[in-house]
This record gives C-alpha cells, sequence and structure tokens, in this order.
C-alpha cells in the first residue's frame, strides 16, 4: 500500500512525471515544424501631406489656397503561409531527438520510482527493527520498575537502607529516559515514511513485530547474474539512458552536418486594403487586392569553420558517453559480485540467527515448566524471555540486512517486481 500510494503522490513521483510531460510537450513543439506557418495582420493608417503650390504668374488670387494637403486613411489586412520545402532531414531527425527525451525522460522516471522503492522499504524495515528494540526496551523498563518497586518497599520497612536505592533509582531514570528518547525516534520515523511515501500518516500498528521470511530460491542471485551476463550493461536503467544519448548523439550529428546545405521553403501571401485620398479639390476611394507566392532558398557557404566545430563537438560528447557506458559497465559488474557475496553471507547469518532462536524458545519453555514446579523464581523467566526478544532482535536483523541486499540488488539490475506498477515501456 505504501509503495502504491508512493507512485501515484510521493513528491519525487509527482516531479518526475512532469519531466515526462515537459519532455512530450516538446515532441509536439518540434514536430510542429513540419506544419504550415500561418500568420495574419490588420491595421489602420491615416497619412496627411501637405505641400506648397508655386505661385502663379501674377501672385495668387485673393482666397486662393496656397498649399495643396492630401489625406489617406483606410484599412490593412493581409495574410500569409510559409512552409519548408526540405531540410535535409533536419526536422525529422529533431522529433526523433525529442521522441528519446521522452524515452529517456521515462527511464529515469522508472529509476527514480526503483530508488523510491528502495529508500520506502529500508526505512520501513528500519521502522519494524525499531518497534522490536522498543518492545524490548519497554519490557527490560517494566522488570526494572518491578525491582525498584520491591526494593521500595523493603525500604519502607526498614529492610533496605536508602544509600543502597541510589542505584536503582538512577537506573530506572535512565531507562525512562532512554525509553522516551527511542519513541520519540521511532515517531519521527514514521512521519518521515509517510512524507516520503507522499502519506499524511502511517498507522503504527501498520508496523509488524517481525520482517516476512526469505523467500526467494538460493540460486535466484545466481540467475540475476545470468541475465546481467546475457543483457549487458543496458539492462540497467542507467545504461539504458546512455544507449539512447548516444542515439541521440548520432541524430545531433546529422542535423549538424546539414548546417553548410542549401535549405528551400515556399511562402505565399495575400493582403487588401481600402483607402481614402483627400485633396484640396477632389476625393478618391481606393481598394487593392495584393497577392504573392514565392519559392526560395538560403545557403550558408561559409560560417567561420563553426560548423566543424560543432560536429567535432559532438562526437567529443558520443566518445564521453561511451566511455561512461563502459566505466558503468565495470561499475555494475563489481557491485553485482559484492552483492552476490554479501546475500549469502547475510543467508548464512540468517540461518545461524533463526537456529539460535530456536533454542531459546526452548529454553524460555524449560524455565517456565520449573517455574511451575517451584523450582525457579520469577526472575528465571524474566531473564529467559529478555534473551528471545534479544534473539529476535538479531533474527529481525539479519532479514533486514538480507531483504536490503536483495532489494539493492533487483534494483540495480532494473527488474525490481514494483516496476510492474509502471507502464510497460517505462521499465523495458
Amino acid at each position: 500500500m505504501i509503495l502504491s500510494s508512493a507512485l501515484r503522490q510521493s513528491p519525487q513521483t509527482l516531479s518526475n512525471e512532469i519531466y515526462v510531460a515537459q519532455a512530450e510537450y516538446t515532441r509536439t513543439s518540434t514536430a510542429a515544424q513540419r506544419l504550415p506557418s500561418v500568420s495574419s495582420s490588420a491595421s489602420f493608417a491615416l497619412s496627411r501631406i501637405t505641400t506648397e503650390i508655386p505661385a502663379p504668374a501674377g501672385g495668387f488670387r485673393p482666397g486662393q489656397p496656397t498649399t495643396n494637403e492630401d489625406t489617406a486613411y483606410g484599412p490593412y489586412y493581409g495574410v500569409s503561409l510559409s512552409q519548408n520545402l526540405f531540410t535535409w532531414y533536419q526536422v525529422t531527425n529533431q522529433i526523433k531527438i525529442a521522441d528519446i527525451g521522452i524515452r529517456i525522460a521515462e527511464k529515469n522516471y522508472a529509476g527514480a520510482y526503483a530508488a523510491l522503492a528502495e529508500t520506502i522499504r529500508g526505512q520501513y524495515l528500519g521502522l519494524i527493527f525499531q518497534k522490536v528494540s522498543l518492545r524490548n526496551q519497554r519490557f527490560s523498563l517494566n522488570q526494572t520498575a518491578r525491582l525498584l518497586a520491591l526494593d521500595e518497599e523493603r525500604l519502607r520497612t526498614g529492610s533496605l537502607a536508602p544509600a543502597e536505592l541510589i542505584q536503582p533509582r538512577a537506573g530506572y531514570a535512565t531507562a525512562r529516559l532512554a525509553m522516551a528518547r527511542s519513541e520519540a525516534l521511532y515517531a519521527s520515523s514514521l512521519r518521515r515514511l509517510a512524507r516520503l511515501a507522499g502519506l499524511g500518516t502511517i498507522n503504527e500498528a501498520a508496523i509488524p513485530l517481525e520482517v516476512p521470511k526469505w523467500s526467494a530460491a538460493p540460486e535466484a542471485p545466481a540467475s540475476l547474474a545470468a541475465l546481467f551476463k546475457r543483457d549487458g550493461v543496458e539492462i540497467t536503467f542507467q545504461g539504458q539512458v546512455n544507449a539512447l544519448r548516444l542515439k541521440e548523439a548520432d541524430l545531433n550529428y546529422k542535423n549538424t552536418s546539414t548546417r553548410l546545405l542549401p535549405r528551400f521553403a515556399i511562402s505565399a501571401n495575400v493582403s487588401k486594403y481600402n483607402s481614402q485620398t483627400v485633396t484640396a479639390t477632389t476625393i478618391t476611394q481606393q481598394a487593392a487586392v495584393s497577392t504573392s507566392a514565392s519559392i526560395g532558398g538560403s545557403w550558408t557557404i561559409f560560417d567561420g569553420f563553426a560548423t566543424r566545430a560543432a560536429k567535432r563537438g559532438v562526437l567529443a560528447s558520443k566518445r564521453l558517453i561511451e566511455q561512461q557506458q563502459k566505466n558503468l559497465a565495470v561499475q555494475v559488474a563489481d557491485q553485482l559480485e559484492t552483492l552476490i557475496q554479501f546475500i549469502n553471507f547475510a543467508a548464512q547469518t540468517l540461518e545461524m540467527t533463526e537456529t539460535i532462536r530456536v533454542s531459546y524458545v526452548v529454553n524460555v519453555d524449560r524455565v517456565r515448566d520449573e517455574l511451575k514446579r517451584g523450582s525457579v523464581t520469577e526472575d528465571a523467566v524474566t531473564t529467559s524471555l529478555m534473551q528471545l526478544y534479544a534473539q529476535d532482535a538479531a533474527v529481525v536483523s539479519a532479514r533486514i540486512e538480507l531483504m536490503s541486499r536483495w532489494c539493492e540488488l533487483v534494483s540495480l539490475l532494473g527488474v525490481d517486481p514494483v516496476l510492474n506498477q509502471l507502464p510497460a515501456r517505462y521499465a523495458h
């Protein structure tokens, strides 16, 4: 339930969903370059020109105008269309790059979710251990309180000197303070896990007192190692991202290589205007429609070796990714070998701790039987129970170690079952 909630509403998951959406929007805007561009314009213009009239022979008559004023005004509007004809597959390559961007965002989403699941599991298992430790502390504190109460009663009856209670009282106060600190840390861990999973709260009852038993087959780690040998480093999310980056670099190189090639485009324009021209003696009204169409090209013949530098830069970036992929392969192989070794060590440790626990369970039953026969005191039962509880904590710790190593392994190789909650294309 916690992992499912994290997929829906964890802050990290929500952020990665936005990255995927951004990549999809980028793809849409890139594909738009294949479609024609259409624009329109409209305006209303007013112009006035005043010119002096040459004086006739004998001068101007009274009332005769000495200037000529032309006034023109009216609306102007038009529509234009343009379309790239051939760009040496540059737009096609850009769309492929945008598709790769979406896949990279999806891989990063899956990788981030796998890492989040590993973190949540680790914190959840840690809470189980804290709860077991709290139970043991609480049991020990209750026994300390019981013994202190007996000593206090002996003090009241005069069979115990006040000085002899200094150490028991201090020990009880110290144990109670340690208990309060452990409870505060446990509550803080619950809140931290809830925030990580995007939950309001986590019910304390949802945390059990034991870790599930190891259920994977003994040969499972070796099978995963064989899977890595078969598929190589691209079985990991980072390996898949690097492979996509290499494809992206190839497409960028193709596009960069076209920068000094000619470009061709077609354009068309339709415009219309209505205007009136007013002079001192006449008023003229005009309406005109203008249409035009053209096919043109542009060619950058020399750009100061900028294209050559850009091509070399893309190739250098590709070599860097190739080197990172090689380094990742070595790193994952080494990490895989180490994890398998530690899984085997943890499995052996768990087997030993569980065997020892059986002995402690038998011992508790034996001491209880002896208590019924009156051959031992209640303190002997308490001691045997404390030993059993301590071994319970050791078993939980060993199971946590084994499960943590296993979760780290499946997360590293991208085969974590939790990824089945994602769309198939995200993880494969």
